[in-house]
C-alpha cells in the first residue's frame, strides 16, 4: 500500500438514432491506503482527479469526448487502520 485499483466498469450505449456510434463508461476505481489517517488516500485522491478531470485521453480506437470525474470519497475501514477511497469516472466515447 499505497495503490489504486480499477474495480469495475459499467458500459451503456449512448448513441443517437442516427450518427457515429456513442458509448458511456463508468469506471470505478478504488484508492487503499494503511497510512495513519487519511491524507495519504486524500492526496493519492487530488492526483487522480487532477490527471483525468477534463482531460484528453489518448485511444488508439475511437475518440474521447468527455472525461468528468463524477464522484470522489474516502473512509475508513472497519478494521480502523486502512482507509479506502473511491472515485467515479464518466467517460464518453464515439467510433
Amino acid at each position: 500500500m499505497p495503490y489504486v485499483s480499477i474495480d469495475r466498469e459499467i458500459y451503456t450505449n449512448a448513441s443517437p438514432i442516427s450518427g457515429r456510434k456513442r458509448e458511456q463508461r463508468l469506471v470505478y476505481l478504488s484508492v487503499w491506503s494503511d497510512a495513519h489517517g487519511q491524507a495519504e488516500v486524500k492526496r493519492i485522491l487530488g492526483e487522480v482527479v487532477a490527471a483525468l478531470n477534463e482531460r484528453r485521453l489518448p485511444m488508439t480506437v475511437g475518440r474521447a469526448v468527455s472525461v468528468r470525474v463524477e464522484q470522489a470519497d474516502a473512509q475508513r475501514e472497519p478494521d480502523g487502520v486502512t482507509y479506502q477511497g473511491s472515485i467515479t469516472v464518466r467517460v464518453i466515447t464515439t467510433h
